[in-house]
C-alpha cells in the first residue's frame, strides 16, 4: 500500500500513516461466534450482522412447550439501515416481540435444552440487555423444566449481534448460538520491507462523528460506564465531581429545624417548575418535606469558576464596591445645590486609606502585600 493512505478504524477516526510496507491488520472490533447449544437434527442456518455497526433491535420468538420460531431485526447505528432476518423452524401458540432502545444492547442469552419427540431440542430462552445503568431481562420464553440441561452465557466486553441455528422446518429449533461483536486490542499492526520502523507517522483525526444512538458496537459499553459515571444513581448527596444536571423541587428555601415560623411550601412540587439542581442533603427533622439547607450551593462542574477567575470575581463584586462605598462616605449625594459648587472651590476630605483598609479588612495594609515566592 502507498504512501499517506487512509484506513477507517470503525471507532470514528482514521489513520494517517507514511509507510514503504504492508498493513497486517487492524484489531479495533472483531465478530466471533460462540456455541451452538442443543442437538444435532434439523437444517443449519446463520444469520451474521450485516455490517461493523450493526446492533439488534427487534427479536421475535414463536413458543410453546419449547422455542418453535426466532427471527431478529438488525440495524446500522451509523447509516440507520434496517435488516431483517428471516425466520427458521415452525409457529408456536404464543408470538412474543423483544423491542431495544437506541442506545441499549443484548449482553447475554440463557436457556435450556431437552428431548422432546426424540430430538434436543431449545426448551427455553431469555435476553439481558443493558440500557445506560439498567438491566433488562426478557424471558423465558418456551417452558422451561427441571429435567432440562441449562446453558447461560454472558458477554462481558462486546455484544451479541447475531444468531446461527438448528432448525427443523415448520417444528422447533434444534440448536442455537450467537455471533458476538467484541472489542480487542492490539491496535495497528505494520510490517515494513526492511523491519525498520523509521519515518513511520501515526496520526489519530476524528473526521466523523456519531450521535449515542450511532455508537460503534464495540464502544457502547466502555461508553455506558462513562455515563453511568456521570449521572450517578440519582441517589444521595451530590457531589463537586458530579457533571450533569439532575434536577428537583425548592424544598430548601426556609429553615424549619431553626424556627417553624421560617418553614416555606415546597415550590414545583405539582409543576414542571419552577426546578433546582438536586442536591440531596438530609430532610429537615421539622418539617420533613424540605430539605436542609447548606451554606454552600452546588454549581455544575462545567460551571464552577477556576481559581483565578474566583479571585477576579471577588474583586470586582465584592472588594471594589467596598472601596467605592466608603470612600464616598454616607451621606451619598448632595443636600443642597451649593454643595455641587463647594466640590469645585473646597475639594473633598476622603478617609485616610489606611484607615479605610483597617476598616475593610481588619488587618490593614499588609493584608493586600503579596507573598514573596
Amino acid at each position: 500500500m502507498g504512501q499517506q493512505e487512509r484506513l477507517d478504524t470503525s471507532l470514528g477516526g482514521f489513520v494517517d500513516f507514511s509507510l514503504e510496507g504492508e498493513i497486517l491488520g487492524l484489531d479495533v472490533q472483531e465478530i466471533i461466534k460462540i456455541g451452538p447449544w442443543g442437538g444435532e437434527g434439523g437444517d443449519k442456518w446463520d444469520v451474521k450482522p450485516p455490517s461493523i455497526n450493526s446492533s439488534i433491535t427487534e427479536i421475535n420468538i414463536s413458543h410453546g412447550d419449547v422455542v418453535n420460531s426466532l427471527s431478529f431485526k438488525s440495524v446500522d447505528r451509523v447509516t440507520g439501515k434496517t435488516k431483517p432476518s428471516p425466520t427458521y423452524g415452525g409457529r408456536g401458540s404464543k408470538t412474543e416481540q423483544v423491542s431495544m432502545g437506541s442506545m441499549e444492547y443484548l449482553t447475554s442469552i440463557s436457556g435450556t435444552v431437552k428431548n422432546h419427540n426424540g430430538n434436543i431440542v431449545v426448551e427455553s430462552i431469555t435476553f439481558v440487555s443493558i440500557d445506560g445503568t439498567n438491566t433488562n431481562t426478557n424471558g423465558p420464553y418456551g417452558s422451561p423444566s427441571t429435567t432440562g440441561s441449562s446453558f447461560n452465557v454472558p458477554i462481558e466486553n462486546g455484544e451479541i449481534v447475531g444468531f446461527f441455528e438448528r432448525a427443523t422446518a415448520n417444528q422447533h429449533i434444534n440448536a442455537i448460538g450467537i455471533h458476538e461483536m467484541k472489542l480487542v486490542g492490539g491496535g495497528l499492526r505494520l510490517k515494513n520491507g526492511d523491519g525498520a520502523r523509521d519515518g513511520v507517522r501515526l496520526e489519530m483525526k476524528r473526521d466523523s462523528s456519531y450521535l449515542p444512538s450511532q455508537t460503534p458496537n464495540g464502544l457502547k459499553r466502555l461508553r455506558g460506564e462513562e455515563l453511568n459515571k456521570l449521572r450517578r444513581n440519582g441517589q444521595g448527596e451530590r457531589q463537586t465531581s458530579d457533571r450533569i444536571y439532575d434536577y428537583d423541587v425548592y424544598n430548601d428555601i426556609g429553615d424549619p429545624d431553626g424556627d417553624l415560623d421560617l418553614a416555606r411550601p415546597v415550590l414545583g412540587d405539582e409543576r414542571s417548575y419552577p426546578r433546582r439542581g438536586r442536591t440531596g442533603r438530609p430532610h429537615c427533622e421539622k418539617y420533613p418535606s424540605s430539605e436542609t439547607r447548606s451554606s454552600l450551593f452546588y454549581v455544575p462542574r462545567d460551571e464552577d469558576f477556576s481559581e483565578v477567575r474566583e479571585r477576579t470575581f471577588s474583586t470586582k463584586a465584592a472588594l471594589l464596591p467596598s472601596f467605592e462605598a466608603a470612600a464616598e462616605g454616607s451621606d451619598l449625594g448632595f443636600r443642597y445645590f451649593t454643595a455641587v459648587d463647594s466640590l469645585f472651590n473646597e475639594g473633598d476630605n476622603l478617609p485616610n486609606i489606611l484607615d479605610l483598609l483597617h476598616t475593610l479588612t481588619g488587618q490593614g495594609f499588609g493584608a493586600f502585600i503579596p507573598e514573596m515566592i
